[in-house]
C-alpha cells in the first residue's frame, strides 16, 4: 500500500512537471502555448476540460507518430503546421489521426496537418483521417455538446481501407438530440487513398437508437485533393468530395438535421479496379454520398 502511494505521488508530480513546462495559464486570454512536439504530445493524459485553451506558436515538423488520444477544450493552431508521421500498417492503433477522439464542447481551429497517416489497405475495419478520427457523445455524458471545426486544412496523405481528409466519424449514442457540430472553412489538399471508400472532408455520421444530432452545419468547405479507391471485384466502393455516408438513427419526423452549404469539390475523384482496370462512375460524387433510411440531407 505504501509503495502504491509513492508511485501515485510520483506520477502526479511527473504530470505536473510536464504541464508546468507550458507557458500560459490555459485561459482564453492566456492560453497554454504549444511550441514543440513534446508540448503537443503532453496533451495525452491532460485533464479533459472545455475551459482549457491551447495556442500553437511554431510549426511542429518533427513528425507526430502517435495520436492525441482524447481532447476537450479549444486548440488554436494559429495557422501553423503539424506534421504527421503516423504509420499503423500493422493495425496496432485504434484511432489514427491527429486527434483520436473529441468530446465535450470543443473547438479546433486554424490547424494545418501535413505528412501522412497510413494503415492497412486491405484489412476490414481499418479507418484513418488527418485531423480527427471520431467526434462522439455517449449516453448523456455532457448536458450539451457543441463541437466546432473551423478553418482547418489537411495536406497530409491518408492511406487506409476507408479514410477521410479531415474527420472520419461523427457518432452519437444517446436518445437526446442536444449535440451540435459545426464544420466551417475546412479544406483538404491531401491525397486520400483507400481500398474501399474515401472522402475529402467527413466520412460518416452514425446515429443509433433513434438518436440524432440537434444540428450539423457543414459550410464553405473545399476538397482539392485526389480521392481514390483501389478495389477488388468483391466490394461496392465510393469516393466523395465532401461528406460520404450518413447512417443510422433519425428524428421522429424522419429528418436528419444536416445542412451542407457552399461546399465544392475540385479534386480528382477516381475508383479503379486494380484487377481488370475497370473505372466505376456511379459511386463518384462531388459533394455527398448516400444516406440511410429516414435521413434527409439539406444541400444548399
Amino acid at each position: 500500500m505504501k509503495k502504491l502511494l509513492i508511485i501515485l505521488i510520483l506520477s502526479i508530480l511527473s504530470s505536473n512537471l510536464i504541464y508546468s513546462q507550458w507557458s500560459g495559464s490555459g485561459t482564453a486570454e492566456d492560453p497554454y502555448l504549444i511550441k514543440t512536439l513534446a508540448d503537443l504530445q503532453s496533451l495525452n493524459g491532460f485533464p479533459l476540460d472545455e475551459n482549457n485553451h491551447f495556442l500553437q506558436v511554431y510549426d511542429i515538423l518533427d513528425g507526430l507518430t502517435q495520436p492525441i488520444n482524447f481532447f476537450c477544450g479549444t486548440y488554436d493552431g494559429n495557422g501553423k503546421i503539424i506534421e504527421l508521421a503516423i504509420n499503423d500498417s500493422l493495425d496496432t492503433m485504434k484511432m489514427p489521426a491527429l486527434f483520436s477522439q473529441i468530446v465535450g464542447n470543443t473547438i479546433l481551429k486554424n490547424i494545418t496537418t501535413t505528412g501522412y497517416v497510413k494503415r492497412s489497405l486491405t484489412k476490414i475495419n481499418t479507418w484513418a483521417a488527418g485531423l480527427v478520427y471520431i467526434i462522439t457523445k455517449y449516453f448523456n455524458t455532457v448536458e450539451f455538446q457543441h463541437v466546432q471545426i473551423l478553418n482547418c486544412i489537411n495536406k497530409a496523405n491518408i492511406i487506409s481501407r476507408e479514410c477521410a481528409g479531415l474527420i472520419m466519424r461523427c457518432d452519437i449514442y444517446s436518445s437526446d438530440t442536444n449535440m451540435k457540430l459545426t464544420v466551417d472553412r475546412c479544406i483538404n489538399l491531401g491525397n486520400i487513398i483507400s481500398y474501399h471508400s474515401s472522402t475529402g472532408i467527413i466520412f460518416t455520421f452514425n446515429g443509433w437508437w433513434y438518436s440524432s444530432f440537434e444540428q450539423v452545419t457543414i459550410s464553405n468547405c473545399v476538397n482539392y485533393g485526389r480521392i481514390v479507391s483501389q478495389i477488388d471485384e468483391k466490394w461496392h466502393p465510393s469516393v466523395v468530395g465532401i461528406v460520404s455516408l450518413v447512417n443510422g438513427g433519425y428524428l421522429p419526423d424522419g429528418k436528419y438535421n444536416i445542412s451542407i452549404k457552399n461546399c465544392i469539390n475540385t479534386g480528382v475523384l477516381e475508383i479503379m479496379n486494380f484487377i481488370n482496370g475497370t473505372t466505376y462512375e456511379q459511386s463518384v460524387r462531388p459533394i455527398t454520398g448516400w444516406s440511410g433510411s429516414g435521413i434527409e440531407l439539406c444541400c444548399d
